[in-house]
Parts: structure tokens; C-alpha cells; sequence
């Protein structure tokens, strides 16, 4: 007698499955992200987005999960293909595809290292196989209880996984943190922090020379983060080294309130000069959107006056941005771009400065 076949799907069982299977994905998408690669999400990086950027937009990353668990669903029910084994599998080599070809793409246009290229390919694979086997099961016919009861279990058992990894510490970053965060000034609401950190023989009453450091990113992203590793090797050389939190370009903010962000810091670090313990001597180390900022209070000048560092080191900075499209458009139309250009303002007074760029950098 032939094995009878599967029943055909109704509607209610198929959304209930595409429901099951997408959760599962997303208990595991957790313990990937939030777990297992956590580290590799605290480590600087101006390829990722600032955390609470990254957050608000977690939702359209579990739209494409839904999105490829219904595609992987009309696969599997189009190829006849049924069971919890053969649906993870062809699921896993769909992920492999999916998300392969996803991280060729992003490896040929961004700064994603290959470990997290590697980990997002391998894991998100992974988590469209467990959909696949979620799938697989529903179309062999068995319980719609039992897979529940199954994809219950798993996910309370992948959720404690992920809170026992961060509770043991393996999510924690290896990015130096600083000896203390101030708040140096509040705009529009917003509280700017400064990060300090302090050579091992920093005494109080001690004079030493300080940096300030300015992360890059475009003006729109990034965070002090960023130079933290740069902070802990300077204040390693004995320099009083302090990361700065400004403004990123949104809504009403463009580089102009940047700038005076910038030359606030400057202002309050002098104020703190005895409390840090400096000698009031200071330099300036930018990267890219960074390296303007710290450039512009040198050469075009602070709009309260501040007067700029006395040292300038400048990693890949934006310094001509007069034919820069992207600054023209987060000026907003407020100015010129030529207005806000360090290049066009160099003079006799511009402190000693040290550049450093790459041969084919368009910077």
C-alpha cells in the first residue's frame, strides 16, 4: 500500500508555520548577535552603524527574515520537499547562497572585515536551515502542537544561551574603555561626553600634555568609540588623551553645530586643565569628518573664539570639501561648503600638523 500523502496546507496552518519558522530564526539571530559575535559588534568599526542607529532599524532586518522564510516556504512546497532533515538542509544551502552572495556584495564595496563577513554568512545560513526544518515538518504533515512545542523549547533554550554568554562576560568588548566620562556640554537636549584617559603615572597636581581625539564618519555617524583604541595608546605615551562625543548631522543638526561642539571641547578641556592635570598645552587628532572638525577650529576659526589646538594629527582627513557633494548636502544650504573648508584657510597661524593618507584615498 503506498505511504499516503501529506495533507494539503490551509491557509491558517501555513501562516502559523511561517510564524513558528520566523521566530525560531530570530531566537537564533539573538544568540548569534547577541551572543556568539558580540564581540565583534563592540569593536570599533566605521563599517557598523552606532548602537542605538543599529537598534532602530533591527526591525527591517527581521522583515528580510520573514521575507526569506516565506520564500524558502514556496520552495520547499514547490520541490515536494518534506521532513524536518531535508527542509534544514535545503535551507542551510539556500542561506549559503542568500547570504553568501550578500557578503561578496558587501566585501567588494565596504570596510566589513572578513571575520564578521564569515560569521554573518555561516550564521545567518544557519538560522534559514532551522527555518527550513520548521517547514519541512508542517509540509510532512505532523502536528502543528508538536512543532510549537518544539520551537517553544528551543527558543527559551537559545534566549537563556545568549543571557549566559553575556553574563559570563563573552560579550563583552576588548575595546580599552576610558578612566572617566564627563559631560562637557549639553545641545538641543542632547548630553556630549567627553572620554578621558590617563597615562598609569598620572598623578594629581601632575602636568601633563593632552590630545584631544575626533572619530570620523562622515558627519551623519560614528561615535568616540571609535578612537578609543588611539586614546589608551597615547595615553600609554604619556599624553593626557580625551575622546570626544559632537553632533552628528540629522534633522536640523549639520558640521556647523559640529563645530562648535568641537570648540567647546577645546574650551572645557582648558577650563579642566587643573583638574586633568595639563600642562595647557594640547593637540588634535581627526579622522576623516573628524580631521575637519579639529582642522576648522585651526584654520577657519571657532565662532566663540576658542582658539585651536597647537599640534594637528590628522588620519585621512577631509580637508578641501568646496566639490565635496556629500558635505554640500549636510550644510543643508546654511552655507557654503568653501566657507567650512580648511584647505582654502591655511595661514601663517596654522599650528604644525601631521597628515597621514592613503595613495588612492579621494578624500
Amino acid at each position: 500500500m503506498a505511504e499516503q500523502a501529506p495533507p494539503t496546507s490551509s491557509r491558517s496552518r501555513v501562516v502559523s508555520t511561517l510564524f513558528a519558522a520566523w521566530l525560531l530564526a530570530l531566537a537564533f539571530d539573538f544568540l548569534l548577535h547577541g551572543g556568539l559575535l558580540a564581540r565583534l559588534y563592540t569593536r570599533p568599526d566605521p563599517f557598523l552603524l552606532a548602537p542605538m542607529v543599529a537598534f532602530r532599524r533591527i526591525p527591517a532586518g527581521y522583515l528580510a527574515f520573514l521575507l526569506l522564510t516565506a520564500g524558502l516556504y514556496w520552495l520547499l512546497a514547490r520541490l515536494a520537499i518534506s521532513g524536518w532533515f531535508d527542509g534544514l538542509r535545503l535551507g542551510f544551502f539556500a542561506g549559503l547562497l542568500a547570504w553568501g552572495a550578500m557578503a561578496l556584495g558587501l566585501y567588494s564595496i565596504s570596510t566589513a572585515s572578513i571575520d564578521l563577513l564569515l560569521a554573518w554568512w555561516i550564521g545567518q545560513a544557519f538560522e534559514l536551515a532551522l527555518s527550513g526544518a520548521v517547514i519541512g515538518s508542517s509540509l510532512a504533515g505532523k502536528p502543528l502542537k508538536l512543532i510549537w512545542l518544539k520551537v517553544a523549547v528551543a527558543v527559551v533554550t537559545l534566549g537563556v544561551g545568549t543571557v549566559l554568554l553575556q553574563t559570563i562576560g563573552w560579550a563583552q568588548s576588548d575595546t580599552p574603555q576610558p578612566d572617566r566620562s564627563v559631560v562637557y556640554r549639553e545641545a538641543d537636549g542632547q548630553a556630549l561626553s567627553a572620554h578621558v584617559f590617563l597615562p598609569s603615572s598620572h598623578k594629581a597636581g601632575a602636568q601633563a600634555n593632552a590630545i584631544l581625539l575626533f572619530h570620523g564618519g562622515g558627519w551623519n555617524a560614528g561615535t568616540p568609540e571609535w578612537t578609543f583604541p588611539a586614546a589608551r595608546r597615547f595615553a600609554d605615551w604619556g599624553l593626557v588623551a580625551i575622546s570626544i562625543q559632537y553632533r552628528l548631522s540629522a534633522g536640523d543638526v549639520t558640521p556647523i553645530e559640529a563645530l562648535v561642539d568641537v570648540c567647546a571641547a577645546l574650551g572645557w578641556v582648558r577650563d579642566q586643565a587643573d583638574e586633568l592635570g595639563l600642562s595647557g598645552r594640547l593637540a588634535g587628532y581627526g579622522v576623516s569628518a573628524g580631521g575637519h572638525l579639529v582642522t576648522a577650529t585651526a584654520t577657519i576659526g571657532c565662532p566663540d573664539g576658542e582658539v585651536g589646538p597647537d599640534a594637528l594629527l590628522l588620519w585621512s582627513p577631509a580637508l578641501d570639501v568646496t566639490a565635496d557633494g556629500w558635505f554640500w548636502k549636510q550644510l543643508q544650504g546654511r552655507a557654503s561648503a568653501t566657507a567650512y573648508s580648511p584647505a582654502q584657510k591655511v595661514g601663517t597661524s596654522t599650528p604644525p600638523t601631521s597628515i597621514v593618507i592613503g595613495a588612492e584615498d579621494t578624500l
